[in-house]
């Protein structure tokens, strides 16, 4: 079995992949920085599964897919007019990545379900919901036409949930109103 700090280390290790990928300005190197934090993300969660901090690394994971995600979609409407050919690709990648970290927000929320109030948990609990619920808005964007309304009512519902249980005049209630909102961009 591996180390604490050694964990730490490894976690550390994605956390400046990540960060790479966010501020680097050459799209190509954002591209394989971000698949490459991603695929060692999942590799770390898979490996030290049932630990806790295979949860932290699956909340880092759900933050970074939604930023990888946005780069995607930024792709997508580039493609759109300099290169179409690589339209259906881009859209192919977007929905897995969206898809994967959909699955991911789950199970961040059943693992800190029982959470105790005031910890990181409950932050990680509530953060990781309102982006389940822009992920699911975002793969309703990048899906095709027909699937797209259904996609986007699935995460209104999620925003709805989230902003009740929040309080409709809290921060994080009003922020998930505002990203509410743009789901009426993807229909």
């Amino acid at each position: 079995p591996d180390g604490e700090n050694f964990k730490a280390i490894y976690q550390l290790g994605i956390d400046v992949t990540l960060t790479g990928a966010r501020s680097n300005s050459d799209r190509e190197v954002q591209r394989r920085l971000f698949k490459d934090a991603l695929d060692q993300s999942a590799e770390f969660i898979d490996r030290y599964e049932g630990e806790p901090i295979a949860n932290k690394a699956r909340v880092s994971f759900v933050r970074a897919s939604y930023d990888f995600g946005s780069f995607l979609t930024e792709e997508i409407e580039l493609a759109r007019t300099e290169n179409p050919v690589r339209v259906p690709e881009l859209l192919e990648l977007a929905q897995g990545i969206y898809s994967r970290a959909i699955d991911a927000a789950k199970k961040v929320r059943e693992a800190l379900e029982g959470y105790e109030r005031g910890t990181q948990d409950e932050a990680d609990f509530f953060i990781t919901w309102l982006i389940q619920a822009m992920l699911q808005r975002e793969l309703a964007g990048v899906s095709p036409e027909n699937e797209q309304a259904d996609r986007a009512d699935v995460a209104d519902i999620t925003f709805e949930e989230f902003i009740f249980e929040m309080g409709a005049g809290t921060v994080l209630g009003q922020r998930g109103f505002f990203e509410m909102a743009k789901t009426n961009e993807v229909r």
